[in-house]
């Protein structure tokens, strides 16, 4: 009879811990929060593509259109690029990550933003984030520099509701402002239906096995 309890306690474990996402584990008790970015007004520069490369560790890279929400793996560090649309031409990037690397470090018609692009990864699982959408907005833009700051950014929560807020630069300074906190936050009520009613629900089953192991 015990033997059948362990195997009944393993396989209710398993219903309570995440599962293996993209490969990575989660850890118990965190969650996955989605996450892309979108560049607001790349209509206003008709004459340049843009693109991300997402470099180590898997890079790979995607041409950014207007309305685009780009996601990518949570341990990629993106860079923003623009390349006129005279000098562009796909097929040479290559197909091989070595190319690709070559293509992007190498480019001299490639004009880098310095923007640091961050995804979200894992968070508590009581916490109410659902997606999280940074949006950018392009500064300026020349033969030589590539300027894209932070705008807002737009958390969707998993009651459904959303909300923006706009990021605040600091004046004089050249790195990318933090994050605005969301105002919804983790709660006593998270608190209780992620963790305290799973735990309640697994001692009550393990109570219920035990007594009908005992007679």
């Amino acid at each position: 009879m015990m033997k059948n309890l362990l195997i009944f306690l393993g396989l209710a474990l398993m219903f309570l811990i995440p599962s293996i996402v993209s490969a990575d584990i989660i850890e118990p008790g965190m969650k996955e929060v989605d996450y892309c970015f979108q560049v607001e007004n790349i209509k206003d520069y008709p004459e340049y593509i843009f693109l991300s490369y997402f470099q180590e560790p898997v890079g790979g890279y995607k041409v950014i259109n207007q309305g685009d929400c780009v996601s990518f793996y949570k341990f990629s560090n993106p860079t923003i690029y623009a390349i006129k649309k005279d000098d562009f031409n796909e097929n040479e990037i290559g197909s091989t990550d070595e190319e690709e690397k070559n293509y992007f470090q190498n480019n001299k018609n490639l004009i880098a933003s310095g923007l640091s692009i961050k995804s979200i990864g894992s968070v508590k699982e009581s916490d109410p984030r659902q997606e999280v959408i940074d949006v950018y907005k392009i500064d300026s833009l020349d033969s030589t520099s590539l300027k894209i700051s932070p705008l807002k950014v737009i958390y969707k929560y998993t009651d459904g509701t959303s909300e923006e807020k706009i990021y605040q630069s600091q004046p004089n300074s050249t790195e990318t402002p933090q994050r605005p906190e969301p105002s919804k936050k983790i709660t006593w009520l998270n608190m209780i239906w992620y963790i305290v009613l799973p735990l309640t629900a697994l001692i009550i089953i393990i109570i219920l096995i035990y007594r009908r192991t005992k007679k």
